[in-house]
């Protein structure tokens, strides 16, 4: 008896991607899908409507921050009290199982699907495998990781920001980098030190700590409130046009901290605290750029941000049961003049980049950058510094340029002449 595309794809066989049965199943998810990225994130009981008619189970108190993806939806369970963020991404071919309290941050991509490596496989017929994924209960996910097919990642684990996931990761491990890899365990020193930033002074609300580097409560209403405003507002700007440059730059000048001369934001983007954003003259953040900027960023004047840049601030605790209470940390970012950072990288908290820098597409960045510096890679490090050769280069490239604008210039010159000396001859004649 043959077996149908969904028969090989639950047994992790090679099936037809755009088999009948399987195009179905995903055309209903994704109207579904469609539509929960048009609802506001704090419409939290439509958000939850449309979540449990995706996914095959999602647990007591659990959450997905829309935007979401996924194909199936039905190969999706999620366990109790877990957090999934902004703009997360499952390729769901085979099972994705996600435990109890696990928090995922924005960007996050679970992938089970596998094409053929050999282009005989793929050319006629779109054809891949599949195979699970599982992510333990009260572990923690960075933004911007990727999960590759068949990972297993255990219990009370956290994968650093920005890391890709080939290999399964034990219990009770801190992993990171790319390919990410194990680097220590969790231990008694991680609690120690979220203890260290507790201000125990009552006279001081959730605000103070925020801003001046302690532990507060991410359930903190007052915090929860200036989360929730400037959603809104975001929610607002993407709705208008990016070629209305104007208009949005005045709405945004209405609850943004700073917004210079010529500074932009495209849309789609997100940030969760107005008040915390600051943009220099002529800086630039293109599509899809994230802020968890629960502490200040600052961007100096002619920074340039490429589409899919992350800004983390925010730091959770490493201990498992610290983070469960939604405590939570920030460190500022700064960013000075005349830096470009490219596509896809991402930013930690407590990170400067000196002036003048680059920050290479998909870099991690998670020290500071010294100024003329470039950095590329996931930790990001040094590749060279920016020397005179480079200036000497772009002098010599601008000279260039003014030749050859010299020569267009002299070279059309005596064609204009000619073709008004012609004109004005046509022009004799029929007089």
């Amino acid at each position: 008896m043959t077996k149908t595309a969904r028969q090989l794809q639950e047994e992790g066989l090679l099936y037809d991607v755009f088999e009948q049965e399987l195009t179905d199943i995903k055309d209903r998810t994704y109207g579904l899908v469609s539509e929960l990225s048009r609802v506001s994130h704090f419409d939290t009981e439509y958000v939850m409507s449309l979540v449990r008619k995706i996914v095959a189970k999602i647990g007591q108190d659990s959450y997905i921050v829309p935007p979401f993806r996924c194909d199936y939806g039905d190969h999706v369970f999620i366990g109790n009290n877990t957090y999934i963020n902004y703009n997360c991404c499952f390729l769901d071919s085979a099972k994705v199982t996600i435990g109890d309290y696990v928090y995922m941050g924005p960007n996050c991509n679970i992938f089970t699907p596998c094409h053929p490596i050999h282009y005989e496989l793929r050319k006629e017929k779109v054809t891949e495998y599949a195979l699970p994924v599982t992510v333990g209960s009260h572990s923690w996910i960075g933004g911007d990781v990727v999960i590759t097919p068949g990972v297993t990642i255990g219990e009370n684990c956290v994968i650093g920001a920005g890391s890709v996931v080939t290999k399964d990761i034990p219990d009770n491990s801190i992993a990171v980098g790319n390919p990410c890899k194990v680097i220590r365990q969790v231990n008694d020193k991680d609690r120690e030190y979220i203890n260290s930033l507790i201000l125990d002074d009552e006279t001081k609300d959730s605000k103070y700590k925020q801003k001046n580097g302690y532990v507060y409560s991410a359930k903190d209403e007052a915090i929860f409130n200036i989360v929730k405003d400037t959603v809104h507002y975001v929610e607002i700007l993407n709705k208008l046009s990016n070629s209305e440059i104007q208009r949005r730059r005045d709405f945004l000048r209405t609850f943004v901290a700073k917004l210079d001369e010529g500074a932009m934001i495209n849309s789609p983007f997100y940030m969760e605290f107005a008040n915390h954003l600051e943009m220099g003259v002529n800086s630039f953040i293109n599509y899809d750029c994230i802020m968890l900027n629960n502490a200040m960023v600052k961007l100096g004047d002619n920074v340039l941000v490429g589409p899919k840049v992350s800004f983390y601030t925010a730091i959770h605790p490493i201990d498992a049961k610290q983070r469960e209470q939604w405590l939570v940390y920030a460190k500022p970012i700064t960013v000075e003049d005349n830096v470009w950072i490219g596509g896809s990288a991402t930013i930690l908290g407590g990170v400067t980049i000196g002036k003048n820098a680059i920050v290479g597409a998909g870099a991690v960045v998670t020290k500071d950058v010294e100024p003329n510096t470039i950095v590329v890679g996931n930790p990001a490090r040094v590749l060279r510094k920016i020397t005179v050769e480079d200036s000497k280069k772009y002098q010599e490239e601008l000279a260039k340029q003014k030749d050859v604008n010299k020569s267009e210039f002299d070279y059309c010159k005596p064609h204009t002449c000619d073709f008004n000396h012609e004109l004005g001859k046509q022009n004799s004649q029929r007089i």
